[in-house]
């Protein structure tokens, strides 16, 4: 048996990357788990976790020798941390590697609804361009205020992308951040 299983849905690729380093058991989800025999069970040190269903102390106890949960995402939310300490099972994830990523998506997402962009697009395709002019102008981006909940590393990139379009950058977060003059809110 395998000391490593995959919980989650992963692709192709992600499996055959994952096969060619630890050879492990692909499982759908957490509640998979209790489908394997306990000797299964027992050769599992290390979990390569990928999904949002929950992963708490019923888990990490179907494995009595389980010593890594390695969550495949920046956060680790699904998994219950409280429960892993108690057992003596490292957590991990990988922070920093999708900021930029987000902070993109974040900040296309803004654009696409301040200056309803789908909208338009679905106006012009629809052949109203041709037959009742064009979109209706609506309001710019450039120069007005923007809030940011949280000034954390993802926070800080939307905040970096969105002060070239000249916005005043308004954030919270537990502590005030030194920043090129955003301004702090203690309070949300």
């Amino acid at each position: 048996m395998t000391k490593t299983l995959a919980i989650g849905g992963y692709s192709d690729g992600d499996k055959a990357d994952l096969s060619r380093t630890f050879d492990p058991l692909f499982l759908a989800g957490p509640e998979d788990l209790a489908g394997l025999d306990d000797a299964a069970r027992a050769d599992v040190t290390a979990v390569a976790y990928k999904g949002h269903k929950p992963f708490g102390a019923a888990q990490m106890d179907l494995l009595p020798n389980l010593g890594l949960i390695a969550n495949y995402g920046v956060g680790y939310d699904a998994i219950d941390v409280d429960a892993a300490d108690a057992r003596q099972i490292k957590v991990t994830n990988t922070p920093d590697v999708l900021n930029d990523d987000v902070a993109d998506i974040a900040v296309g997402m803004m654009l696409c609804q301040g200056r309803e962009m789908m909208q338009a697009s679905a106006w012009a395709r629809s052949g109203n361009w041709a037959k009742n002019g064009e979109y209706r102008l609506n309001r710019k981006l450039t120069g007005s205020k923007v809030g940011i909940l949280g000034l954390g590393r993802i926070g800080r990139e939307i905040a970096n992308r969105l002060a070239a379009f000249k916005m005043g950058i308004h954030y919270y977060a537990r502590s005030e951040k030194d920043t090129p003059g955003w301004t702090y809110h203690s309070d949300p």
